[in-house]
C-alpha cells in the first residue's frame, strides 16, 4: 500500500484508504529533506543537519530513530539504502506533492503550469518548527525558492491568458501571484493592465496608487518606469492600446504590455527585495552543506491523493458604500470595513481575505465576482449614510454559492471616532459569536446535505446546532450526531472536541452519570491533545478544553489559567470564549480578571447570552460582592432559579426569596445532586466559601 506526502500547506502523510499516519518531528524533517532530493543524501549529513547542537554519536542515534519511525509507519522498503551510506526515497511506494509539483512546474504548456498552482496549497513545511536551527535555515531557504516558483508560473499563465483576451482569468491569477508575494512588481503591472482591459480604469488606477505606496512603504523606493508609463497609457483610457498587442505613448515611445510573450518576464522581484532573499538562501546554503546542494526531484509517479485540509468558513468585507456620495462617508466605510476585517482575522475558525485586497475590489462589487477572484463563501458589504449627528448603516451577508442573502441588519451609532469601532464590534460578533449568523447558516447547510456527502465538519455542525441549547434532550441528540461522525472519522480531531466539551458539560449540569462523563471528558481530552497535527483552529479548541480539563480532572488550576491565557491570546476579540474562561479565572482566584473579561464579553455582544450575565454573578459572588451578583443575575432575559440565585439572597438576608428560589429549582430538577455543586473545582478558600453557603441552605 503506498502514502501520500502532503508538503505544501503543512505536514501530511495518508495511506492510500485514507489513514493519516502521524510522525514524529525530526521524521518529518528527515521525509521532506529525501522528498526534495534527486539523488541520495549522505548518512552523515542528514545526522548533522537534524542534529546539529549534539556529539556524533547523538546525531546517528537520533537519525537512527528518526528511520525506525519512518519505516515502523509507511514500512521498511520506504527508505531506500545505498551502501549503508546514503540514504532516498523510495518513490514507487512513497509520493509527495512537492515532487509532481517541480516535475509540473518544469514544463512548458499551460496546462502543467496550472497543474502546479493547483499543487501549491501553501508555504512548504507551512506551520511546522523544528529543533534544528541549520534545517530552519535550509526550510527558509526551499521556501524562498519554491514561492518564487509558483508566483513565476502564475505571471507566466497572466500573460498567455491575457494574449488570448480572457483578462479575468489573468486578473484572478495575477491577483493570486499578490496574495504569494505583495511586492512583485510585474504582478502589480498586470493587475493594473487587465483592470484597464476590462473596463475598470479607475480601480486601474487606484492600484497603481496601492502599489506605489506599498514599495514606498516596505522598500523605500520608487515603482519602476515601466510601471509609471503604464499608469500614463492607463491614465489616457485608450482601449485599444490597452486591449492590443503593443501601442504608443502620446510622446511616440513604446509601450509594452506586461503579458508579452516575446520578451523574457520582468523580474518578479525588486532589487532590493532580490538582494535579502539572496542573502536568506545563501544563510540556508552555508548552513546545511551539501544537504542544501541536492538538486530537486522530478519524479515520474501519480499525484497524491490527499483528503482535503479542514475547512474553515470565508468571509471577504467590502468598504461599505457611501449612500450620499459624500467622501467623509466614504471614508467611514472604509474605516469601519478595515476594523471589521481585522477583528474577524485574528479568530483561528474563519478564513478571512486581507484587508488590502478586499479594498481593492471596491464597495459596489457583486459578490458572486468577488467569490469567482478570490474564493471566498461570504461577502460582507453594505451602505453608509450621515444624517446630522448619526450614522445609520445597511449591512448585508451573502452566500456567494447560492446567491442568497443569509443576514442583514440596519445599525445606528453616534458620529464620533468611537462608532466605527463599536459598529465594527456588533457586526463581529453577530457574524461569528455565540451562535452567529455564519455558524447557522453553516448548520443549515450540513442538514441540507445527504448522510452520504458527509464530512467531518458538517458531522460538527450538525451537533452543535444541538449542543448550544444546553438541555439534556439536545445534549443527548448532539452525542448521537458527534458519535455517527466519529464512527465515519475515527481520527477527527474536530468530533473528538465536540464530544470532550459536551461529556464535561454533562458531568458539571448532572446529566447522566457523572464520574463517568468526566472521565469520558478527560479521556478525549488527551486524545486531542496528544493529535500529531492540529489546525489553528483545532489548536485553539485544544487550549480552551486543557483550560477545563486541568480544572475539573486534575485540580490543576496554575495550568489552567496558562491554557486560558493562550486561548485568549489566539481569539482576542471572541466574547463567547472570554466569557466562558472567565468563569474558570474565577474559579482559580483570578476574580478580578474575570470580572473584566466578563464585563468586556458583554459590552461587544449586541445580545449576550444569559450564561455571560451567570457567569458575571458567579464571579461577583465569589468576590463577595452580593449586591452586584443578585444585578448580574437579574439581567438575564429569562432567569431560571439556581443554587447561585438561592446563596445570593439568603447572603443578602432575604431567606423567603433564598427558599422559594430552591423549592422551583429543585421542582425543575428533580435529579439534582447536591455533590454535583460541593465537587465544582475551585481554590481552597473559594471551595470553602461555596459549600458553606450552600450548607446553610441545607445543600451540603
Amino acid at each position: 500500500m503506498g502514502v501520500a506526502l502532503q508538503l505544501f500547506g503543512g505536514f501530511r502523510a495518508v495511506r492510500d484508504d485514507g489513514q493519516v499516519i502521524p510522525m514524529p518531528d525530526r521524521s518529518r524533517a528527515l521525509l521532506a529533506h529525501l522528498a526534495l532530493a534527486a539523488t541520495p543524501i549522505q548518512r552523515t549529513v542528514l545526522a548533522a543537519v537534524l542534529s546539529p547542537d549534539e556529539c556524533e554519536p547523538d546525531q546517528g542515534r537520533n537519525l537512527r530513530q528518526a528511520l525506525y519511525a519512518i519505516r515502523k509507519a509507511l514500512g521498511h522498503e520506504a527508505i531506500v539504502c545505498t551502501d549503508h551510506s546514503a540514504l532516498s526515497l523510495d518513490h514507487a511506494i512513497v509520493r509527495a506533492d512537492i515532487c509532481e509539483f517541480r516535475r509540473a512546474i518544469a514544463g512548458s504548456g499551460e496546462k502543467s503550469l496550472l497543474r502546479a498552482i493547483e499543487l501549491y496549497q501553501g508555504a512548504f513545511l507551512q506551520g511546522e518548527t523544528f529543533r534544528s536551527p541549520d534545517f530552519e535555515d535550509w526550510l527558509r531557504a526551499r521556501r524562498g525558492e519554491l514561492l518564487e516558483e509558483v508566483v513565476n508560473a502564475l505571471l507566466r499563465v497572466t500573460r498567455l491568458e491575457a494574449d488570448r483576451g480572457t483578462f479575468d482569468g489573468a486578473l484572478s491569477h495575477a491577483r493570486r501571484a499578490l496574495e504569494l508575494d505583495t511586492l512583485c512588481e510585474e504582478a502589480h503591472r498586470q493587475v493594473i493592465w487587465c483592470l484597464a482591459a476590462l473596463g475598470q480604469r479607475s480601480n486601474a488606477l487606484r492600484h497603481y496608487e496601492v502599489a506605489r505606496q506599498l514599495f514606498a512603504d516596505e522598500l523605500g523606493v520608487d515603482l519602476e518606469a515601466e510601471t509609471a508609463r503604464l499608469r500614463s497609457v492607463v491614465g489616457e483610457g485608450n482601449i485599444d492600446v490597452l486591449q492590443g498587442r503593443r501601442g504608443h505613448l502620446t510622446d511616440g515611445s513604446d509601450v509594452l504590455r506586461p503579458h508579452d510573450d516575446q520578451h523574457e518576464p520582468a523580474s518578479s522581484t525588486p532589487p532590493a527585495r532580490k538582494r535579502i532573499r539572496a542573502a536568506v538562501i545563501a544563510i540556508g546554503f552555508a548552513a546545511c552543506g551539501a544537504a542544501a546542494m541536492v538538486s530537486l526531484a522530478m519524479s515520474q509517479w501519480p499525484a497524491a491523493r490527499l483528503p482535503p485540509p479542514e475547512t474553515l468558513p470565508s468571509i471577504a468585507v467590502l468598504p461599505f458604500e457611501s449612500s450620499g456620495g459624500e467622501k467623509a462617508e466614504e471614508v467611514i466605510g472604509y474605516g469601519i470595513a478595515e476594523e471589521l476585517t481585522a477583528m474577524l482575522a485574528s479568530h483561528p475558525g474563519i478564513s478571512v481575505l486581507s484587508p488590502s485586497r478586499a479594498a481593492r475590489i471596491g464597495p459596489d462589487a457583486d459578490p458572486s465576482d468577488v467569490s469567482k477572484q478570490w474564493g471566498v463563501r461570504y461577502v460582507l458589504n453594505g451602505s453608509v449614510r450621515r444624517s446630522g449627528q448619526v450614522l445609520k448603516l445597511i449591512v448585508r451577508l451573502t452566500d456567494t454559492q447560492t446567491g442568497f442573502q443569509v443576514w442583514s441588519t440596519q445599525l445606528e451609532g453616534d458620529d464620533k471616532s468611537s462608532a466605527e469601532l463599536r459598529i465594527a464590534e456588533i457586526i463581529d460578533e453577530t457574524l461569528i459569536g455565540f451562535s452567529g449568523a455564519i455558524g447557522k447558516e453553516e448548520q443549515r447547510q450540513a442538514w441540507g446535505k445527504s448522510d452520504r456527502d458527509l464530512l467531518e465538519q458538517d458531522y460538527v455542525r450538525r451537533g452543535e446546532q444541538f449542543s448550544l441549547k444546553f438541555n439534556p434532550e439536545a445534549h443527548s441528540k448532539a452525542l448521537q450526531v458527534w458519535h455517527e461522525g466519529l464512527a465515519r472519522f475515527p481520527n477527527s480531531v474536530r468530533l473528538k472536541l465536540s464530544l470532550a466539551f459536551i461529556y464535561r458539560y454533562a458531568a458539571e449540569a448532572g446529566n447522566g452519570d457523572r464520574v463517568r462523563n468526566l472521565e469520558t471528558a478527560c479521556t478525549l481530552g488527551r486524545e486531542v491533545e496528544t493529535a500529531p497535527r492540529k489546525s489553528r483552529y483545532e489548536e485553539w479548541l485544544s487550549h480552551w478544553l486543557s483550560a477545563k480539563l486541568a480544572q475539573w480532572c486534575e485540580d490543576d488550576f496554575p495550568r489552567s489559567i496558562n491554557e486560558i491565557e493562550v486561548a485568549i491570546d489566539m481569539a482576542p476579540y471572541d466574547a463567547s470564549a472570554r466569557a466562558d474562561l472567565a468563569e474558570l479565572l474565577a474559579n482559580a482566584g483570578k476574580i478580578e480578571t474575570a470580572i473584566e473579561w466578563l464585563q468586556e464579553a458583554i459590552r461587544r455582544d449586541p445580545r449576550p447570552p444569559d450564561w455571560y450575565h451567570r457567569n458575571l454573578a458567579w464571579a461577583h459572588y465569589l468576590d463577595g460582592r452580593d449586591d452586584m451578583a443578585l444585578q448580574a443575575l437579574q439581567s438575564q432575559r429569562n432567569l431560571q432559579p439556581n443554587p447561585l440565585l438561592a446563596v445570593v439572597y439568603a447572603r443578602l438576608n432575604r431567606d423567603a426569596e433564598a427558599q422559594e428560589a430552591l423549592v422551583a429549582y429543585r421542582r425543575l430538577n428533580p435529579s439534582f445532586e447536591s455533590a454535583n455543586e460541593v465537587q465544582r473545582p475551585l481554590t481552597s478558600t473559594l471551595r470553602k466559601k461555596w459549600i458553606g453557603d450552600l450548607a446553610s441552605l441545607g445543600m451540603n
